[in-house]
């Protein structure tokens, strides 16, 4: 999905994956296309709206949210999380890195719904737009009601100096 400095991008590439990625920015996209131009490494990177997505239904074996998707609103996050689902094959995997109510930042700056801000205070979210900290039920039931199967919900939970930044880590399968 979207990822700002295409790290997960340029890895799979270098390890001989069909690799697809995407970002909003036009800049965040030249410079994966420069990194994996200077490594002779091939991708199909494009500027592209995670919720205008052209590619063909049951298209891919596994898609990598490096915390794109909790950037947003719970609406565009429901429709987010449904495009991935229709765009993996069956059996294909999700895996997913979600933010806590448990991080440091949570319940700052702008509530715009339940468990959505923007403009955050505190943490290491602080300045960065708008997101959605899960609770994990809330995760876990939205996924099962998309469809998604074997779920495995893991958190990490670790210190940005003296900021605590908590994640869900998720694994699915269609």
């Amino acid at each position: 999905m979207e990822w700002g400095g295409g790290n997960h991008t340029w890895y799979l590439a270098r390890e001989g994956f069909d690799t697809y990625g995407f970002d909003g920015s036009k800049s965040a996209v030249e410079k994966v296309k420069e990194r994996l131009k200077a490594e002779e490494l091939q991708a199909d990177v494009r500027v592209r709206d995670a919720l205008e997505l052209d590619y063909q239904m049951d298209f891919f074996d596994c898609i990598i949210d490096s915390a794109t998707i909790v950037s947003n609103m719970y609406g565009n996050i429901v429709k987010m999380y449904q495009e991935t689902y229709r765009l993996l094959k069956q059996g294909g995997k999700l895996y997913s890195i979600t933010f806590t109510t448990g991080t440091t930042g949570c319940g700052t700056g702008i509530e715009l719904e339940k468990n959505t801000f923007k403009d955050i205070t505190e943490g290491s979210l602080k300045g960065r737009g708008t997101c959605h900290f899960f609770e994990k039920e809330e995760l876990n039931s939205l996924l099962e009601t998309i469809g998604f199967q074997k779920i495995i919900i893991d958190s990490l939970r670790f210190t940005d100096r003296e900021d605590i930044v908590e994640q869900f880590l998720v694994q699915a399968e269609k």
